[in-house]
């Protein structure tokens, strides 16, 4: 009975021993994933997130990143384009807009039009009110028109200027070269006729009339 105890004890340790190495191999390696994911900087191993709360919590963080990658392009494009616009008006001066003052005649304030003299004054909040009535209307009515007539009148005007640039410079320039070259022409070739025929002629009659003297006598005063 003894052998038989001693022999089932002993085929129990083998069929222990034999059940534990696989689990000590797979928690083994499972260590060294783990070792070799945190050596490569990867990330902790996912946890089950069955339950709908952290589901939200997932989606929501999804749509959030989501949303985050759909506002970055959208920026930079804005950022793009005021680099641009920034780079394409570097030397405009944007504080002074008339810094070679060309339309001082129209730089008329509240108190260039309206004034009470001392002898003719209303109520002081009529006059507050009256102040900035105008100079509101004023602001604003020319932000309108200048937000919905000011770019088609400006690419107006840059058509008018281009074509009279054009004009000038491939027209009336060379226009104007041909008919200096033709007046040098002219000019040389007057003066040539006026030296060959005109300065003998000239010359014979002031030889002729230089000797010539006019005396003036005035007569004594008894004669008178």
């Amino acid at each position: 009975m003894s052998e038989l105890k001693s022999a089932s004890r002993a085929g129990s340790k083998a069929n222990l021993n034999e059940s534990e190495l696989p689990l000590l191999e797979s928690v083994e390696k499972d260590i060294m994933e783990m070792k070799e994911k945190a050596s490569l900087g990867g990330s902790e191993p996912e946890k089950d997130d069955s339950s709908p709360e952290k589901e939200g919590e997932a989606k929501k963080d999804e749509e959030t990143k989501a949303e985050k990658k759909s506002k970055k392009p959208r920026r930079e494009r804005a950022q793009r384009e005021r680099s641009v616009v920034e780079n394409l008006t570097v030397g405009l001066n944007v504080i002074d807009r008339d810094d070679k003052h060309i339309n001082e005649t129209v730089n008329i304030n509240f108190e260039d039009v309206i004034a009470e003299p001392d002898a003719a004054q209303g109520i002081e909040a009529i006059w507050r009110g009256v102040f900035l009535i105008f100079t509101g209307v004023r602001f604003w009515a020319y932000r309108l028109l200048a937000l919905f007539l000011a770019i088609p009148i400006a690419f107006v005007w840059a058509i008018v200027f281009t074509l009279i640039t054009f004009v000038y410079i491939w027209v009336a320039t060379p226009f104007l070269k041909v008919f200096d070259i033709l007046l040098n022409i002219i000019r040389r070739v007057w003066t040539g006729l006026v030296m060959t025929v005109c300065e003998p002629f000239a010359l014979a009659f002031a030889s002729v009339f230089s000797g010539i003297r006019i005396k003036h006598q005035s007569k004594p005063d008894s004669e008178v």
